[in-house]
C-alpha cells in the first residue's frame, strides 16, 4: 500500500473510533503493525499503549477515553454500567465513572481510573454501538445498574 493510501486508511480507521487506531484494526485493513510504529515515530500517531495509537491532533473526548479503555482491556470488552447509562442519557447519569465489562477471567492489566466488571453471560444481544463506542444495550445497562447504583 502506498504511503498516502496507507495514511488515508489509518485516518478512516481513526475517524470510526474517535481517533483511536489499534494494531488489530489496522491489520484487518492490511496495515502491518510496523507501519503504525513508523507513523508514531514520525509524529502522525501517538502511542498510548502496546498496540494502541491515537491520531496526532485528534480531540481528547470522553468517547475517545471509552474506546481507549476498551482497546486496552481487549477486543471483547464493552462500556457498561454507569458509563453506559451516561451514554444512553439515562436520568441521573449525566456524569459517570469509566466502567467496562470483560469476559470472566480476562488476564489484562487493570487501568487506573477504570472500573472493570467480569461477566460470564454477556450475550451478543447485550452488545450494541452508540456514538461509535461499543456499549451494553439499554436493557442490559439497566440490569447492570442494579449492582452499582443506589435505588
Amino acid at each position: 500500500m502506498r504511503y498516502e493510501l496507507t495514511n488515508l486508511a489509518i485516518a478512516a480507521i481513526g475517524s470510526d473510533h474517535h481517533g483511536v487506531v489499534t494494531e488489530l484494526d489496522a491489520e484487518q485493513h492490511g496495515i502491518p503493525p510496523a507501519t503504525l510504529r513508523r507513523r508514531a515515530a514520525s509524529g502522525l500517531l501517538t502511542r498510548v499503549d502496546h498496540g494502541i495509537f491515537v491520531i496526532a491532533g485528534s480531540p481528547a473526548t470522553w468517547a475517545q477515553r471509552c474506546v481507549l479503555a476498551c482497546a486496552a482491556a481487549g477486543p471483547q470488552s464493552i462500556v457498561s454500567h454507569r458509563c453506559a447509562a451516561s451514554m444512553w442519557h439515562l436520568d441521573g447519569f449525566a456524569t459517570a465513572p469509566l466502567e467496562l465489562t470483560v469476559p470472566r477471567h480476562t488476564t489484562r492489566d487493570r487501568r487506573p481510573n477504570v472500573i472493570v466488571h467480569e461477566s460470564t453471560d454477556l450475550a451478543a444481544i447485550d452488545r450494541t454501538t452508540r456514538n461509535n463506542v461499543d456499549v451494553t444495550s439499554a436493557i442490559r445497562t439497566i440490569i447492570d445498574l442494579a449492582a452499582v447504583a443506589p435505588p
